[in-house]
């Protein structure tokens, strides 16, 4: 039983890994067509299989919307990398368009973005290398 339950979570794991790249060679190709792209926002996973059944070709994720969602107040950095993460998560695995994700906070400056803030949204699944 537990081979069976380890060789699931390896394929839903595959299976996550290839709809990641797939999105990532989605996104690039639409950044190459040279073309407005609809790209509407969420802050949530119900907002964006909305967003992508109206048609949204990439989906729009920033901490703003998630802190305007959750709390009812204006962007004034409530939410923390963990929970931006988390939401984000949350997203990916709802929609397989491509994200873009503005998660502008950088966990306390612009150092942290490529050592703290791209790692941990990278294990979110929100990011590929």
């Amino acid at each position: 039983m537990l081979r069976s339950l380890a060789g699931a979570l390896a394929s839903l794991e595959s299976a996550r890994r290839d709809a990641a790249t797939r999105s990532k060679k989605i996104l690039r190709a639409l950044m190459q067509a040279r073309r407005g792209v609809i790209v509407l926002g969420a802050c949530n996973a119900l907002s964006a299989k909305v967003a992508a059944e109206l048609g949204s070709e990439a989906i729009y994720v920033t901490d703003a919307g998630f802190t305007n969602m959750w709390f009812s107040m204006p962007d004034q950095a409530l939410m923390g990398l963990h929970d931006i993460a988390d939401h984000t998560a949350r997203i990916r695995e709802a929609v397989e368009v491509p994200l873009i994700v503005d998660a502008d906070i950088g966990s306390g400056n612009t150092l942290n973005v490529p050592t703290r803030s791209r790692p941990q949204l990278m294990r979110a699944k929100t990011l590929n290398r």
